[in-house]
């Protein structure tokens, strides 16, 4: 006899066993059992505790004593169900293909192995083994019920742990090819159905009650409209900008719409007769929708509706404006593009949007007002200073030059600089304007000379054809003798 048949011999005889003693028992005893049984809650047996083992009459396991016990006896404070050790999950099927989900929940050792029987035949034996698995039986006829077993051995022996399901298998597909204008449509629904080998015909979209198409990036539903029978949708977290292909399906009754493109129109959902829950988190009010008014009379239908506007919220406790937006109602913190303008929110909602002075990735912004970025390339005054604001809207620091004429910006505050600046170690002269300093440049009655690099000169210098001295100061000597040279009131060395 196989292992396989032995332990069903076995489990039968245990069933047959646990029925006829128990009732024996009863019919033989009458003093001590009756006394035992008044004990107890009524309409419930008294159980024997006991160890290490499975009780066909008992509903309640102690992990702490490793027992069954009774509801009654006080010794037992844990009443937890005892757990399999591999449970089935889920199991679907195809036309011609069963796939069952286990859990696994015992200890997985290397030498653990699980053998899969369909209508007690040893299907396969698979040895990659984890504590959830999946598997599926192949070439199998259609509209079919199946019997399936799993299970466990270690080293190549039999444990008592196994599993039991039953599943039908679908009729032969019939109808026309299911036309998806969508790619990542069509994939969902193929998950969803469990087909992977062929296309989707109209038989398979009648049997499609669910789905859940979150995150697949779909822009289009066409195909969806042959699904007569669906009644849960969740298509959030896509790109649909249209729910015209739904629109006929009148046995929809929960819709998820959240965080997809601009649906401009949701009327068609009035239709759903069915309909008692709608979530549309980021949903459009913008120009030309008529979503406001729609959502409205859905609650007056008294469907369950869970919609959050997308886009500006005042938080008046806090006196800052947030934004809220795609992921279920996420604040939304970074930047953020809306309308055109560039906004820039506190990854701490109690900071929000940023108004003014904000100092962003090694970089200077200015925020309006109303929290739009200042955008360049634009020369802006601000606080009676002159600072210039990249494409980026970063505030431009160290040379600029517009044109023919160079700028200095200072590398801390932004600010254009004017006047005298070092930068390393030379010296420069920025105008009232903040064009660069070159030639000749005189401050009360001291004269300097800048070099067409803007750099301030020291020691001796020709100009135009006379020869110069300058201090490290940079100021012009005149009227004195340099290194055996004199100089005149003018500067220039007197030959």
């Amino acid at each position: 006899m196989s292992k396989f048949k032995f332990f069903h011999a076995l489990l039968i005889f245990s069933l047959i066993v646990s029925f006829i003693l128990p009732s024996a028992a009863g019919a033989e005893s009458n003093g001590a059992d009756a006394a035992t049984t008044e004990s107890t809650p009524a309409g419930q047996e008294a159980l024997t505790v006991i160890k290490d083992t499975y009780s066909p009459t008992g509903d309640t396991y102690d992990p702490t004593g490793d027992t069954y016990c009774d509801y009654a006896d006080p010794t037992c404070d844990t009443y937890e169900q005892p757990v399999e050790a591999i449970q089935v999950e889920y199991t679907s099927a195809t036309e011609s293909s069963i796939t069952v989900e286990f859990v696994y929940n015992g200890e997985l050792t290397e030498d653990l192995a699980f053998e899969f029987y369909l209508n007690g035949e040893l299907y396969d034996t698979v040895y990659e083994t984890y504590d959830y698995n999946f598997y599926t039986f192949f070439g199998l006829e259609s509209d079919t019920e199946y019997a399936i077993e799993i299970m466990a051995l270690k080293g190549g022996e039999y444990t008592d742990e196994y599993a039991w399901a039953y599943e039908y298998t679908h009729s032969e597909p019939y109808g026309d090819v299911v036309q998806f204008e969508d790619s990542r449509l069509e994939e969902a629904v193929k998950t969803t159905l469990d087909v992977y080998h062929r296309a989707i015909q109209e038989s398979d979209m009648q049997r499609l009650y669910s789905l859940e198409a979150y995150g697949y990036g779909i822009e289009s539903l066409e195909g969806l409209q042959s699904a007569y029978n669906l009644e849960y949708l969740d298509l959030s977290g896509n790109m649909i900008t249209d729910i015209s292909p739904i629109a006929d399906l009148e046995y929809i009754s929960h819709l998820d719409l959240s965080y997809n493109g601009d649906i401009m129109n949701l009327e068609s959902l009035l239709s759903m007769q069915y309909l008692t829950s709608f979530y549309y988190y980021d949903v459009y009010y913008g120009p030309g929708s008529t979503n406001k008014q729609t959502i409205q009379a859905l609650i007056d239908k008294e469907v369950e509706v869970g919609v959050n506007p997308r886009g500006w919220y005042f938080e008046e406790y806090y006196g800052k404006w947030l934004y809220f937006t795609h992921d279920r109602g996420a604040y939304v913190s970074g930047w953020l593009k809306d309308n055109n303008k560039w906004y820039y929110l506190s990854e701490d909602p109690y900071e929000g949007m940023s108004t003014g002075w904000d100092y962003i990735g090694g970089k200077w912004y200015f925020f309006n007002q109303v929290g739009a970025m200042l955008e360049g390339p634009a020369w802006v005054k601000l606080g009676g200073k002159w600072y210039y604001a990249e494409k980026s809207g970063a505030m431009k620091t160290g040379w600029y030059k517009e044109g023919s004429t160079w700028y200095f910006f200072d590398k801390v505050s932004t600010a254009m600089k004017t006047g005298w600046h070092k930068d390393g170690n030379t010296w420069y002269h920025f105008k009232s304007t903040g064009a660069m300093s070159t030639g000749w440049y005189q401050e009360g009655s001291t004269w300097y000379y800048l070099n067409t690099s803007g750099a301030m000169a020291t020691g001796w210098k020709e100009v135009g054809g006379k020869w110069y001295y300058f201090y490290t100061s940079g100021k012009m000597a005149a009227n004195t003798t340099i290194d055996g040279y004199k100089l005149g009131a003018s500067g220039a060395w007197i030959k």
